[in-house]
């Protein structure tokens, strides 16, 4: 499998990021709570919570993810990327493309499924115990 671990800085005009900022920073506040890694999670959560807008809504999703039980506040293509998520962050080398279908079924666009791999950044995101430092 192919994986880049570099994260676009900027995009060429006209060019929309695939999955909005809110998104991106919570799939990333999960991937740092799946390996432990608080100091990471203390600067993705604190942007998620600020773009979510709503304290008691951010309190309950932060809640959901510590608890890792997303289905709690998400549904849909959010939910399944963050299924995608769990299982690419704590077990990556059991990945299958079969695991890629349930996003597809969702609607997400291969670009949008590219902007989640480079989020969860599989090389660096191995669960803490396996690691020597947090690297999120």
């Amino acid at each position: 499998m192919l994986h880049y671990t570099t994260r676009p800085t900027h995009y060429p005009q006209g060019y929309r990021k695939p999955l909005p900022t809110r998104l991106q920073k919570t799939i990333a506040s999960y991937v740092s709570i799946l390996n432990g890694c608080d100091y990471s999670l203390a600067s993705h959560w604190a942007n998620a919570a600020h773009l979510i807008n709503d304290s008691e809504r951010a309190s309950k999703i932060e809640r959901a993810l510590k608890t890792r039980a997303p289905p709690h506040m998400f549904s849909g293509k959010e939910l399944a990327l963050l299924i995608y998520a769990q299982k690419l962050t704590l077990a990556p080398g059991d990945m299958q493309e079969d695991d890629v279908q349930p996003l597809k079924d969702y609607g997400l666009t291969d670009g949008e499924i590219l902007e989640a791999n480079q989020i969860i950044d599989p090389p660096l995101c191995q669960p803490l115990a396996e690691r020597s430092r947090c690297d999120n």
